[in-house]
């Protein structure tokens, strides 16, 4: 298996996904990372009319993410994970997963607060996901904002310490 993405998206699998990241990147299997779509018929359904007809998609729990990397499940796919949240990476970091890059696609800008600190257009973040993404990086983790692949990365860790987050 060769995992070519990881991407913070609260919208998952949708059209930005689907005709840029994908194909770009020649994906095989995209693994969406999200307990309640997991767990939702309907949401799965959803996803999978969103990803394109010669992908393969998991919709799993971070847990049966990790059972799936530990047994070999993919074989020598070419995969992308998509997660809405940063728990779901955390959860992985701490199951033993490395991730060498994070990307954060579209992160916090549909629960914007008074307490929302905006690093790109979109990408915002808040007293919850600013301690989450430090522990992240502080795993070794690099964290870029990006888009689009034809969008240059952004390294969010040093956007939150030019607006004193951190």
């Amino acid at each position: 298996m060769e995992i070519l993405n990881v991407r913070v998206d609260d919208r998952l699998v949708h059209g930005v996904v689907a005709t840029n990241w994908i194909p770009r990147l020649n994906v095989a299997r995209v693994i969406v990372i999200d307990k309640e779509s997991a767990n939702n018929p309907m949401l799965k359904s959803v996803l999978r009319m969103a990803t394109p007809k010669n992908v393969n998609l998991s919709v799993i729990t971070a847990e049966k993410t990790l059972d799936n990397f530990r047994a070999q499940r993919y074989g020598n796919e070419k995969i992308m994970i998509v997660v809405k949240t940063l728990e779901p990476i955390l959860e992985l970091i701490e199951g033993g997963f490395h991730i060498d890059k994070l990307i954060l696609g579209n992160l916090g800008n549909q629960q914007k607060t008074d307490s929302t600190s905006v690093l790109t257009r979109y990408v915002s973040v808040d007293e919850s996901t600013i301690p989450q993404l430090k522990k992240i990086a502080d795993s070794g983790v690099q964290i870029v904002a990006q888009l689009i692949p034809e969008d240059s990365e952004e390294p969010v860790m040093e956007l939150m310490k030019k607006k004193g987050l951190i």
